[in-house]
């Protein structure tokens, strides 16, 4: 498939790619954790750069839409193509196909020309904001439980007032956008050339920026000139909003706190890709950001297309659009689903709405484009000029304003059964209907690092019955991590030293040094690039795709947005527990810096550049040469290692005060500042707080911290003795220990050896050391731990569900994974698996077998019963098998059942147990063309069982 790719776009060029990628889209498993990577990869480089980077940063979405962000919902069968897939239907949430201006329920209400809807943030999820034009008003539409209409700012008739809601007048709304925290939204005034500030609680106005006479100034507040203002949207956590001008086809930026407004893209109508004022739009009409926040996505509706705005270079490209019966006619109100997957457009002009994904496969998700007042599915349903569009935060349902009415699209109509992520388990018992997703199965209990094992019993329930009666299972994770290390393999980078986002291999990284999981999300990690990379790079696990956080990736110092913020010669990072922010030691500027997460919007919270240990509050302090840094569980303070010493930076006084160790290098345990450490590499929290583990690195020690009582004590290698030999304690040797995790509810300590080219790990009850992984050899090999190849490894994390560890093989300029457990099938399959067999028994964990890996061009797939057990699925594509999993005893036994057109041989090969039953009196199963032969190789162990079969 790669050499196809290849060839294809040596001989023909770029056009060729939209066949490529359409061609993709059915056979790439979206539920897969890393199948396909190296395949989408080769896509990936053949994209421009530019088109690349937009590509990657909208993808890189969290794909569960649970409310529980413990679950795993596949709820929509399909993969990439659920909304192609499963046909979206439409019913009246409120109002009629009249217009008029009624509050009420949702049969009493009228609208009269709904437009530019938002959701309210979360986590409320109660209540959307609608913009209804011709009676220049803003209602507010309470959707959690009965439905209610009211007015909440506006409706005197047009003019321009601002103050409490019966006094506010508005002239053509035209866009909203609700701030994430502050419970105000801002409301685009269209015809007034002004955005006003709306208190949601009240309904009172006041002016945000315009003047009221139409123009392009910028300035601060209403010394800024506005031309017919429209969709808005926050970014950076709500500190700017950007929003399109329609009337001087720009894009424009407003600070929040100064309210200074600033042209960022366009300035002249017309059609041109370019960065900032370069390029063109015709009347813009909306604006949405990615969830991720690197990414806008604007309707150029003259243009009848949809824009990309980078939001680090103001960048401008327009979107591919690959497939679809129509071409968009007008497009107007944008929407993204949760994961940031599809954009959601309606087209007034055609009574449609469409969805197009991020690689810019285009379909009609509703609508034929006959003007009407019809409920329905697909084509069958009626719109009268949809102009206003948002989805809920479950990611299952969109409302659309119409004219006089409020319609809701149910977007994925199978949705049964989710599921809890591995190392969590559904603590309560329930059955899953359709009616009650997503709560159905939808309070997942931790297990604290270690595995939740599925029902073994078959019986499909999902309470203390499970684990073959033995009740809710949590051991202590994969305990045999020193033994039966996993394989290596590579996530990210293509070994090239540069910064380049992209899709597993097809990224580029340069120098990464320090990487960390965050404590959150388990597929969500940053990386900092020391330098010449100077940047933190974000990293999605599951889609392994990548985007800068944070960094132009010159050397410098600067604070601000992530696209403008630098760096110099940054070494080590890790999260809040939250997931909120990312602390980073920049240690040449001699800084402990702050990043937020998903903004990449960088402060400085210690240092003012110059050298030195000075203990004091904030920018007070100096840092010497802060080199390694850990977040404390509960989030109060960090540690940070500085030249010889810990010191603690307290998060909410920001007071610096040291720890343990002095400005002498030597090695003494002891107290506090009596102690003595070489250069410090590695820190460590224990998950309880109680320990503080320290990589020693130049005296090629690991020393214990209590931080109750300050005392440092040696516990494993020898001072002054610089090898790499297995052992117990003070009797094992290391080299230059780097950065360090845990694992396994921190039972295991594990770390990185640069020089060494290893990894290794140690049990802290017993403290035995082994090395997991690499032979010593400075190379690049993956595979088993013991064969795996590193090049000056520094830095190591393990995900929330301790399944797996990230290495930075930082000259090889590659992320690697490590897969900490060779076995975790019993404890819940993975999203390339699904379970078959019964546990054995619960003592085998993590042996207990049952996982089996859905096939190359299949998904995975959870049936609308009342289980937790999947199938393998297909589409239903010609000569392809459709693997049907019923319920079956003890065993596993599969079922092939319906029609099987397959090559003219027909061979099929048999590893497991495998029934192939017609019907009663007999009845075609298997229909090969050509020879009709049916040639059948079984396995030993296995068992073939044919019934009521007939040629």
């Amino acid at each position: 498939q790669e050499q196809v790719v290849d060839s294809a776009i040596r001989r023909k060029g770029p056009p060729v790619i939209a066949v490529i990628l359409e061609s993709f889209l059915v056979t790439h498993p979206r539920g897969g954790r890393r199948r396909g990577t190296r395949i989408m990869g080769r896509i990936a480089l053949i994209l421009s750069a530019v088109a690349l980077a937009a590509l990657c940063e909208r993808a890189s979405a969290n794909i569960s839409a649970a409310v529980d962000q413990n679950l795993f919902n596949t709820h929509c069968y399909s993969g990439l193509n659920d909304l192609q897939a499963h046909t979206s239907a439409v019913s009246l949430l409120a109002g009629a196909s009249t217009a008029g201006f009624v509050d009420g329920d949702s049969a009493t209400a009228r609208f009269d020309g709904l437009c530019c809807m938002t959701w309210s943030p979360p986590p409320d999820n109660s209540f959307v904001i609608a913009l209804d034009v011709a009676n220049h008003a803003v209602r507010k539409i309470n959707v959690a439980g009965t439905v209610a209409v009211t007015t909440l700012s506006g409706g005197n008739g047009a003019g321009d007032a601002v103050g409490p809601a019966n006094v506010t007048k508005f002239n053509g709304t035209a866009g909203t956008a609700i701030h994430p925290t502050e419970g105000w939204a801002l409301v685009a005034d269209r015809f007034n050339h002004k955005i006003k500030k709306l208190h949601l609680s009240t309904g009172f106005t006041e002016e945000f920026v315009g003047d009221g006479v139409g123009g392009s100034v910028d300035g601060v507040g209403t010394l800024a000139r506005l031309s017919e203002p429209g969709g808005i949207a926050f970014a950076e956590q709500g500190t700017v909003a950007y929003f399109v001008s329609q009337g001087d086809d720009t894009v424009r930026k407003v600070d929040v706190a100064t309210r200074m407004v600033t042209t960022v893209a366009g300035g002249v109508q017309g059609y041109i890709e370019g960065v900032g004022t370069n390029a063109q739009f015709a009347d813009p009409q909306d604006i949405i950001i990615s969830p991720q926040g690197g990414t806008a996505y604007i309707s150029d509706s003259t243009n009848n297309q949809i824009r990309l705005l980078t939001m680090s270079t103001y960048q401008v490209e327009t979107l591919p659009a690959i497939g679809g019966s129509y071409p968009l006619n007008g497009p107007g109100s944008l929407a993204l689903t949760k994961d940031g997957f599809y954009c959601l457009v309606a087209e007034p002009a055609a009574n449609r709405v469409s969805w197009l994904d991020v690689w810019g496969y285009r379909g009609t998700l509703l609508g034929d484009g006959t003007s009407g007042f019809l409920q329905g599915t697909g084509a069958a349903a009626q719109f009268q000029a949809p102009s206003g569009i948002a989805v809920d935060q479950v990611g299952l349902t969109a409302l659309v304003g119409d004219l006089g009415s409020v319609r809701r699209i149910d977007m994925c109509p199978t949705k049964c059964n989710a599921v809890c992520v591995p190392g969590y388990y559904p603590s309560t018992q329930s059955n899953c209907t359709t009616d009650t997703f997503p709560t159905c199965d939808a309070v997942c209990t931790d297990c604290g690092g270690g595995y939740a094992i599925t029902p073994c019993n078959g019986d499909g329930k999902t309470g203390q019955d499970a684990n073959c009666g033995t009740g809710i299972l949590c051991p202590d994770g994969p305990l045999d991590v020193l033994t039966s290390p996993g394989s290596v393999s590579t996530l990210v980078g293509d070994g090239v030293a540069r910064v380049r986002p992209g899709f597993g291999v097809a990224s580029s990284l340069e120098q990464p040094h320090s990487v960390a999981y965050s404590p959150a999300q388990n597929n969500i990690a940053v990386v900092v690039h020391m330098a010449p990379g100077n940047v933190v790079t974000a990293i999605n696990t599951l889609t392994t795709d990548t985007y800068t956080l944070s960094g132009t990736g010159a050397t410098g110092f600067s604070d601000g947005p992530g696209s403008s913020a630098m760096f110099n010669d940054p070494q080590a990072v890790d999260w809040t527990p939250d997931g909120s922010r990312v602390l980073v030691a920049d240690i040449e500027n001699r800084r402990i810096r702050s990043v937020l997460y998903p903004s990449g919007h960088t402060t400085t919270l210690v240092g003012d550049g110059v050298a030195g240990v000075v203990d004091g509050v904030g920018t007070k302090a100096r840092a010497m040469n802060p080199s390694a840094i850990c977040v404390s569980p509960d989030g109060s303070h960090v540690l940070f290692a500085d030249m010889y010493a810990v010191r603690r930076l307290d998060l909410t006084t920001l007071e610096v005060a040291t720890w343990a160790g002095s400005a002498a290098n030597a090695h003494l345990d002891g107290v506090g500042t009596n102690a003595r450490f070489g250069f410090v590499w590695g820190l460590r929290y224990t998950p309880d707080g109680k320990t503080v583990w320290v990589m020693d690195t130049s005296n090629n020690v690991i020393r214990k911290l209590d931080p109750a009582t300050m005392t440092v004590t040696t516990v494993a290698g020898q001072v002054g003795v610089s090898t790499s030999v297995d052992g117990f304690g003070l009797g094992a040797t290391l080299k230059d220990p780097n950065q360090a995790a845990l694992a396994v509810k921190g039972r295991y300590l594990l770390w990185v050896e640069p020089t060494a080219h290893i990894m290794r790990a140690m049990d802290t009850e017993t403290y035995q050391i082994t090395t997991i992984a690499g032979t010593g050899a400075n190379s690049y090999l993956d595979g088993a731990g013991n064969i795996a190849q590193f090049n000056t490894p520094f830095g190591v994390s393990v995900s929330k569900d301790g399944l797996e560890a990230l290495v930075t093989d930082t000259t090889n300029q590659r992320i690697r994974l490590v897969n900490l457990c060779r076995n975790p099938c019993g404890a819940g399959c993975d999203a390339d698996h699904w379970f078959n067999a019964s546990c054995t028994s619960a003592t085998t964990f993590p042996q207990c077998v049952g996982c089996e890996i859905c096939p190359a061009g299949k998904f995975l797939a959870y049936p609308c019963t009342n289980t937790t057990q999947a199938e393998c699925w297909i589409d239903n594509v010609p000569n392809r098998i459709t693997l049907h999993r019923a319920t079956s005893p003890p065993g596993g036994v599969l079922h092939l059942e319906g029609v099987y057109s397959g090559p003219d041989n027909c061979n099929i090969t048999i590893d497991a147990d495998l029934s192939i039953a017609g019907v009663a009196g007999g009845g075609t199963v298997i229909d090969c063309t050509g020879l009709n032969t049916r040639a059948f190789s079984v396995s030993p162990g296995a068992t073939l069982t044919l019934s009521h079969l007939a040629v």
